[in-house]
């Protein structure tokens, strides 16, 4: 769901950009797009690769190209073989899922629950969705030693002819124009492929808060994503860039600079709490399920649920918007919509 400028940052105003259930599944990258805004994401005219792309996304959409069949796996056999299309994940979000992982067999069970959609490329398959899940399995599996089956789905894939053809400008354009990649950094430019992890360990991506808000949100039942495709797809991506835009106020949205003030200290709280608690045993592999899950109910989810106390407030101000007054900036370029997805729980 991409169809904005490759290369040029979002213009905020008055500001420059400075920061970057455990039953619920996370819809990081489905979706679908057209060849105008494939096309725009290479940025020009219809060049050979362009046609190439086009034409492959065609291919990917026909109604007579069937799925593969679901492949098990175990974990340790496939993950080296895994690529994340993605550079940066809710941490929070992460510890939170760990409470479906507390032991092998109720592991077995929920990674049964959530099977991966990949795409095909040589020797790789990148992964489209389920990053948060995947990195927690990985998580546990370091920290106990178990090795669980999961279930892969391909969702495409390329022939020798494609394959000899398709440049990596092309792929990756292929990429986030069907919505399977999401290549932006932490104020939400433009990033490199070369920004992305190699693997599914924790430390391997950036952590991204927001994120997590855009999680939890509907955890403490501030929002609710309605049943279309349209309201499921990046939901938790799509709010959580928009408490980003407004972390500052620079859109004066919020209702009252109190509870600004209070969000922004709610915020500074649980990074802080990510560097100090996570962030050293993440990089050096220590991290223990057990200690993250108790932190995470003891600490960490409280202090989300005052964030959305917080958070509630201006997602109800947005929602008191009307017509074009709905219209967040930056959005479009992002997702390919101007407007946030679901409803606001009143």
């Amino acid at each position: 769901m991409f169809s904005g400028s490759a290369n040029t940052p979002l213009a905020l105003p008055d500001e420059e950009a400075d920061e970057g259930d455990a039953q619920e599944p996370d819809s990081d990258h489905e979706g679908d797009e057209d060849e105008r805004d494939v096309v725009r994401v290479l940025q020009g005219e219809e060049t050979f690769e362009a046609k190439l792309l086009r034409e492959a996304i065609a291919r990917a959409s026909a109604a007579d190209e069937k799925p593969a069949e679901a492949e098990r796996v175990k974990w340790s056999k496939i993950k080296d073989r895994l690529r994340p299309t993605q550079a940066a994940l809710g941490y929070d979000w992460c510890f939170y899922k760990l409470k479906n992982l507390i032991s092998e067999a109720a592991a077995q069970r929920y990674m049964d629950s959530k099977p991966v959609p990949y795409v095909q490329r040589g020797k790789n398959k990148y992964v489209v969705d389920h990053h948060h899940t995947l990195a927690a399995l990985e998580l546990f599996t370091r920290s106990t030693g178990c090795d669980v089956t999961i279930t892969l789905e391909r969702i495409r894939s390329f022939d020798k002819t494609e394959q000899n053809s398709l440049t990596d400008e092309a792929f990756w354009g292929l990429m986030e124009g069907k919505g399977w990649a999401f290549l932006r950094d932490e104020n939400y430019n433009r990033s490199s492929t070369g920004s992305l992890p190699k693997d599914f360990a924790l430390s391997s991506f950036r952590n991204d808060v927001y994120r997590s808000m855009g999680g939890f949100a509907r955890v403490y039942d501030v929002l609710k994503r309605g049943k279309e495709l349209e309201d499921l797809l990046f939901f938790e991506f799509r709010w959580g860039f928009f408490f980003w835009l407004h972390r500052n106020d620079s859109f004066s949205l919020w209702p009252d600079k109190r509870l600004l003030r209070a969000f922004q200290r709610c915020v500074a709280l649980v990074s802080e709490i990510d560097t100090q608690e996570y962030a050293a045993d993440a990089k050096a592999n220590t991290l223990k399920v057990k200690d993250c899950i108790y932190l995470s109910t003891q600490v960490i989810e409280p202090a989300y649920q005052v964030l959305s106390f917080y958070l509630r407030n201006l997602a109800i101000e947005y929602d008191n918007l009307k017509g074009k007054e709905r219209t967040v900036a930056g959005l479009g370029d992002l997702f390919g919509t101007d407007t946030l997805p679901g409803k606001v729980v009143r």
